[in-house]
């Protein structure tokens, strides 16, 4: 992935710019890749979450491209995914394993959107030494906590799902840590409501 600490506050807005700019592509590509699996996208919310879970494991698994697309915006161009195993043996994340990611979080930054008026974009700031520093996020609430409920990163979610998915057999607990994600950012008070 990108060290996007060090960037500039320019290079993160082009970043940004870029990511956004390619959410409906990516939407379009899960849409299809849904179809295929007797899934309506337009029905889809994040109340379904555990549903869209299980088919992101489901097509993890499944490992069929559907053809060849660009790499993240996300992704450092310098370093292609690998896949394959590493030399312990541990599978490594390979390009359609991105393409899922990629899609996957498009739908949740958009039905996050749609059920939050209040939701933004926001760069992850943390303690110095955090990874996560620059990182792209989404902010609800009056005033969001970086590594709180109220602050979320789909991406980041679902290439820690799907990580825990292809290196070992996932816990029913495991699969469940994207819904319970979705529903403590719901569940932060909207800015201005009780006022």
């Amino acid at each position: 992935m990108l060290e996007r600490k060090d960037m500039t506050m320019a290079e993160r807005d082009a970043e940004r710019d870029a990511y956004i700019a390619s959410l409906p592509g990516l939407l379009e590509r899960l849409d299809r890749r849904l179809s295929r699996a007797g899934i309506d996208m337009r029905r889809l919310s994040l109340i379904d979450m555990p549903e869209i879970t299980a088919w992101f494991a489901d097509e993890l698994r499944r490992d069929e491209s559907m053809g060849e697309f660009p790499l993240p915006t996300w992704w450092d161009r310098d370093e292609p995914p690998k896949g394959g195993v590493d030399e312990e043996g541990v599978p490594r994340l390979n390009r359609h394993h991105f393409e899922i990611i990629d899609e996957t979080a498009a739908l949740l930054v958009e039905r996050i959107f749609a059920a939050r008026p209040d939701a933004r974009w926001l760069f992850f700031k943390g303690p110095k030494r955090d990874y996560r520093n620059g990182n792209l996020v989404i902010g609800v609430g009056a005033r969001p906590i970086f590594a709180g409920p109220s602050t979320i990163s789909p991406r980041d979610l679902m290439w820690g799902v799907a990580l825990g998915i292809v290196r070992r057999p996932p816990s029913p607990n495991f699969l469940g840590a994207p819904a319970k994600a979705i529903d403590q950012l719901l569940a932060t008070p909207i800015e201005g409501e009780g006022k």
